[in-house]
């Protein structure tokens, strides 16, 4: 059995690895004590886009794994521009990698990418075009153990305006390379659940058959006030990263007005029902679970999570969910401390106990 295929097996998923990494890295879970226990159907891990703050300042790749590992995660989602020199990376990156997720007891569960339909300049790419790129990251997931992709698709009439005509034409040519791979491809959905165009995807799911393309629901669409429905109130963090302009963004941390940028508030104005997500569940592998803010308590201040998991628990959805943090991603202490937060709130609502290393869904 080829490694990936050990990450993508039932063994492998949740439980997490035990196997020494290929450079010889002692496993930090190794000892008895520290053995996989049974775990939850829901996987909880990280989006390594909410280091994206302090990546390559105060925190190395390898740093991410670690810090995944000590706060329980059994799984995580990359950006193909983690990945070095993509879409070619080394034989020294892969084995690397896979060293990374069996050192700390990682399952890849997703790769985040965009279908860019102007990456050459001139004409919009033909749908060949389109295939050849979407192709070669579908190859690249499935060799480096992931089961699904999320795609940002090229929206027609900005967010939430659903994907540019003919998107049809291409997920046909594409369903070949995805079913040899064993890759989901999932669009992501926001800002809000009920449009046409995901209606259309599902018809294309329903019409096709096929369990090799999916939706991925960013949690930011339910953004409506957590905690009972709180009005929505302007972030206190914004979204404060290094690539910022000085001054801030417009509408955040001192920048403008405070608070969030009003494009962003406009897509918060635009928020589905939680309810909103049943229908989606069975074609989902994988979700984003935005989160903004966590109290000391463990709540968030957007987004009702309690409500949240037990629609999951009740329909028995059994699949990944991926923290993605959107608040001040600058502040390294924050960005840790409220990844600790939102798994501690996640594993209250599903009931799960924590152990470091694959047994966080315990």
């Amino acid at each position: 059995m080829e490694r990936r295929d050990l990450f993508r097996s039932v063994a492998g998923l949740g439980a997490g690895l035990v196997t020494a990494s290929a450079t010889g890295a002692a496993n930090p879970a190794s000892s008895a004590a520290n053995a996989p226990a049974s775990t939850g159907d829901i996987k909880l891990g990280v989006a390594v886009y909410s280091y994206s703050g302090i990546r390559d300042i105060c925190f190395t790749f390898e740093d991410c794994f670690r810090d995944m590992y000590d706060m329980g995660c059994t799984t995580f989602e990359l950006f193909t521009s983690d990945i070095e020199n993509y879409p070619n990376p080394s034989t020294k990156w892969i084995d690397t990698f896979f060293g990374f997720c069996e050192k700390y007891q990682m399952q890849p569960s997703e790769l985040a990418n965009n279908v860019d339909e102007h990456v050459t300049r001139g004409p919009k790419m033909s749908d060949d075009e389109i295939v050849r790129y979407q192709s070669r990251d579908i190859k690249l997931a499935g060799l480096l153990g992931f089961n699904c992709i999320r795609a940002r698709m090229t929206d027609a009439h900005g967010i939430g305006g659903g994907p540019a005509p003919g998107w049809e034409r291409y997920f046909e040519k594409m369903l070949p390379v995805l079913e040899k791979n064993d890759v989901m491809f999932q669009p992501e959905i926001k800002p809000k659940i009920k449009e046409k165009y995901v209606d259309d995807y599902i018809a294309f799911i329903e019409k096709h058959q096929t369990k090799h393309i999916g939706l991925n629901v960013d949690f930011s669409t339910f953004r409506q006030g957590g905690l009972g429905g709180k009005p929505i109130k302007p972030l206190s963090t914004g979204l404060n990263r290094r690539q910022e302009p000085p001054g801030g963004m417009p509408g955040g941390p001192g920048g403008p007005g405070g608070g969030i940028s009003a494009a962003m508030m406009e897509e918060v104005t635009k928020s589905s029902p939680i309810e909103d997500i049943i229908p989606i569940l069975k074609y989902s592998r994988c979700f984003h679970a935005k989160f903004f803010d966590i109290n000391e308590n463990f709540e968030e201040a957007y987004i009702d999570y309690p409500k949240l998991m037990k629609i999951f628990q009740d329909h028995g959805w059994k699949g990944a969910l991926v923290s993605e943090f959107e608040g001040n991603m600058a502040d390294r202490d924050n960005v840790q401390e409220q990844l600790r937060r939102h798994h501690i709130l996640m594993r209250k609502c599903l009931g799960y106990t924590f152990t470091k290393g694959g047994n966080g869904n315990a």
